[in-house]
């Protein structure tokens, strides 16, 4: 499938605010998967299993993920 990037934003942000960089991997030939997630509602730990542990399992597929 070639490269993917997964990128995850900061604390109380959103995709968008990830949106430059997703731009600029993608005219470099990447694979993007920007998500929002809430990041003031859960704890880490939270997130993980809720929302990181599924999507990666869901990318699984890929040859390579950043």
């Amino acid at each position: 499938m070639g490269e993917c990037v997964l990128l995850l934003h900061g604390l109380a942000e959103n995709r968008y605010r990830m949106l430059p960089v997703s731009l600029w991997l993608r005219k470099s030939g990447y694979r993007i998967v920007n998500v929002t997630y809430p990041s003031t509602l859960y704890t880490v730990e939270q997130m993980a299993s809720e929302f990181l542990n599924p999507l990666l399992d869901d990318l699984e597929k890929e040859e390579t993920l950043h």
